[in-house]
């Protein structure tokens, strides 16, 4: 079967935008495999909106840094000598070789093309015989915008992006007592999955497929008659998961995690999940974080920064993982692999052309809010 036009998904997208929570259906299945539509996610949204790309401590020395993507630009963040994060094309200003691979440390960034150097903060040091006349203080790495929230760390391509933090005021409010900026980052991966991107930040926001998918890991923990939906604007989402009678997580060990104060019993037994707009997906608990961070690579296929947080006061690399303390580590890997099988299928079926519109659960406000997102930001004319 054919894809539908462009104008007749976005029409569809925007109608079910514009339709009463109580009436809302799931997008239209070839949202999920329409190129046409991807290429306008791309310039109307991911080459101007705030897109997460990893936390603030992955970088917590001068000089450390890490490379990434956005929007298919190469990117590398780098922690300055003021303890500021600043991020930079990863694209050498000569012949627009990439820079730097992976992560780690340094004082300079050398190309290994032909070996001009900059600085941390992106100035041109050293450009070898180029000759009289040349200025190395006229070039530098051109800057990627940058803004943290609660230890995330968001880039924008755009120009002049509006800031974040004032549309999240609301989320900031539901997480603020548990700490989340100062939890420290325990396991950091980048995968790929075989599904639009789409596709996973609904799974992420929804509590509907959590019985069925998740049966014998998320399910026990916190069932969904413990869910309760939570009101908002269009640029985040968010609901509250509280745990099962009988289940307690393990004791926190005072040798190695950081008081967190201002919990109450209540917060203690709920875990917030949401999401911040285009991408970012998380479920936050007393004692970890678990977070996604989702860009298209194509129609069907999501790269996804994922990371596992937590307040304790450890090398990551010392945690032994059968230690019971660190219960999230295998219980992530596992939920994770049932999301990816889920995912991938619901990207099958809706490629195959066959799929259909089907009222969403009372559980699904949060794909409701995703359209009314997509609708806004993919309707600009511009």
């Amino acid at each position: 079967m054919s894809t539908p036009q462009l104008s007749t998904i976005l029409d569809q997208i925007g109608a079910l935008a514009a339709a009463p929570e109580s009436r809302a259906t799931t997008l239209p299945p070839s949202a999920y495999a329409s190129q046409a539509l991807l290429e306008r996610e791309r310039t109307h949204i991911f080459a101007r909106e705030w897109i997460c790309v990893g936390r603030d401590d992955e970088i917590a020395d001068t000089g450390g840094y890490f490379t990434t993507e956005v929007n298919g630009a190469p990117v590398v963040v780098v922690r300055q000598k003021d303890t500021s994060i600043a991020a930079f094309l990863n694209v050498c200003a000569h012949r627009a070789s990439i820079l730097i691979e992976g992560a780690g440390c340094v004082r300079a960034i050398t190309c290994p093309y032909h070996a001009w150097s900059y600085g941390i903060d992106g100035r041109l040091l050293n450009a070898p015989r180029m000759g009289d006349g040349f200025d190395p203080a006229s070039i530098a790495l051109r800057p990627v915008a940058v803004t943290l929230w609660n230890g995330f760390i968001f880039l924008s391509l755009a120009d002049s992006p509006a800031p974040l933090q004032p549309r999240l005021a609301g989320l900031d409010s539901a997480i603020a007592a548990y700490g989340v900026g100062a939890m420290r980052s325990l396991r950091r991966e980048t995968l790929v999955w075989r599904c639009n991107w789409k596709i996973l930040v609904e799974n992420g926001l929804e509590a509907y497929h959590l019985s069925a998918t998740h049966p014998r890991t998320l399910a026990p923990v916190s069932p969904v008659s413990r869910v309760r939906m939570q009101p908002g604007p269009i640029d985040y989402f968010h609901y509250l998961a509280g745990l099962a009678d009988g289940y307690a997580p393990p004791p926190a060990d005072p040798a190695i995690a950081t008081p967190q104060p201002y919990l109450t019993d209540h917060e203690r037994r709920t875990a917030i999940v949401g999401g911040v707009f285009p991408g970012l997906v998380f479920s936050v608990a007393s004692d970890w974080v678990w977070w996604i961070a989702m860009q298209p690579i194509s129609a069907s296929e999501v790269r996804i920064d994922h990371g596992l947080c937590g307040p304790f006061s450890i090398d990551p690399a010392a945690i032994d993982p059968t230690d019971p303390r660190f219960y999230f580590l295998d219980l992530a890997a596992t939920f994770n692999e049932e999301d990816r099988l889920r995912t991938e299928a619901v990207q099958r079926g809706a490629a195959s052309g066959y799929g259909q519109q089907a009222p969403l659960s009372p559980l699904e406000t949060g794909t409701h809010r995703f359209a009314r997102y997509l609708a806004d930001r993919l309707s600009s004319a511009v």
